[in-house]
């Protein structure tokens, strides 16, 4: 029996929009008509930070601020309010090959991102990290990204543990003028 891809046995248009595994940072509110024209065609985007960074739709690829070395987008798809990831410019694997600059700008941005959301958001708690490889539970493994999400006692209940549902408070739209907003005025 001849193994296929999900995207080969659902077609590419359907896997791109119905599949959580392979829109980590893009769904049907952010496909744009190029990105719609190269999943119609069978091509996905080699990396979708790469894309995003390289489009000039801020509040379309979630892009809440872009630095010198780093920009900070909104996970499209999050564990809880207000989850963001903090990515290299350059696509670089592994943290060895990243440059000291923008691993300097990538925890300057984490310590800014705390304080908003420590007002913003008043969370319980934060959990800020990397999934390095595959094997560890990276989504997109040849790009290194930090997260950086807010969390609150209860946010793992019953929808999220057993209905595999999250239930957000606030819409996409609304965290990216949150946290777009605040990182200008954080200057």
């Amino acid at each position: 029996m001849k193994k296929v891809g999900l995207a080969q046995s659902v077609g590419p248009l359907a896997f791109a929009l119905f599949c959580p595994a392979n829109s980590h940072s893009r769904g049907t509110r952010g496909l744009s008509l190029d990105s719609l024209a190269q999943v119609t065609s069978g091509k996905q985007p080699d990396c979708i930070f790469c894309d995003a960074a390289s489009r000039k739709d801020d509040e379309n690829t979630l892009i809440v601020h872009r630095g010198q070395k780093v920009f900070v987008i909104l996970n499209r798809y999050p564990y809880t309010t207000a989850h963001a990831m903090i990515v290299p410019y350059a696509h670089v694997a592994e943290l060895n090959l990243a440059s000291p600059e923008a691993l300097d700008e990538m925890m300057r941005l984490a310590q800014r991102l705390e304080s908003i959301y420590k007002s913003a958001y008043r969370p319980d708690g934060m959990n800020i990290g990397m999934n390095l490889g595959k094997a560890a539970g990276a989504g997109v493994a040849g790009h290194i990204h930090l997260h950086v999400l807010p969390r609150w006692f209860g946010d793992a209940n019953f929808m999220s543990v057993v209905g595999e549902t999250r239930l957000h408070p606030e819409e996409l739209s609304t965290t990216f003028k949150t946290l777009s907003t605040a990182l200008k005025q954080s200057m």
